[in-house]
């Protein structure tokens, strides 16, 4: 069984309800078609961390920088969906991470792919003997995430990250 990634740009009312456990997230996300809308960036979460922090997101290496926020950003909120519980990261923390995402253009991504010893970290579902291959896999992901981020912080929506 895999560990996948998702991000789901959601309104206010649906945070709301979130926040006041008037919504359940399980429902939402797997009965009511709420994990449909979501960006699936399958296994490249840990990598695409790591390339813009330079950390694994380990628990004890979790900073609160704006670019670490991309990945492992909010706050938690309701119960388990998969591998723990959602975090919710609000419109105006969106915007600020979209902010710095927009600064950094896919080639920007590659470049600082490049710059990072791979050989001496494990990563999720990472395998270095296929660098070219992963540098591709991750860039694209990358570029969908930046983009999700751009168009949630225009429509001044809340981000839902969530492991299942």
């Amino acid at each position: 069984m895999s560990v996948i990634f998702h991000l789901l740009s959601i309104d206010l009312e649906t945070a709301s309800q979130f926040k006041n456990s008037t919504l359940d997230i399980p429902t939402f996300l797997y009965e009511d078609g709420g994990n449909d809308r979501a960006l699936d960036i399958d296994k490249s979460w840990q990598v695409i961390h790591f390339v813009l922090t330079g950390k694994t997101g380990q628990e004890s290496e979790v900073e609160d920088s704006v670019i670490s926020n991309v990945i492992f950003g909010g706050e938690e909120v309701g119960e388990d969906v998969g591998y723990g519980a959602a975090h919710l990261i609000e419109p105006k923390k969106v915007k600020t991470i979209a902010e710095e995402l927009e600064k950094l253009p896919p080639e920007k991504f590659v470049e600082m792919f490049a710059g990072h010893d791979f050989s001496t970290v494990k990563l999720y579902a990472f395998h270095v003997e296929d660098l070219e291959d992963e540098i591709e896999y991750a860039s694209s992901f990358f570029e969908q995430v930046r983009e999700y981020y751009l168009g949630a912080a225009s429509r001044n929506e809340f981000m839902l990250l969530y492991l299942n």
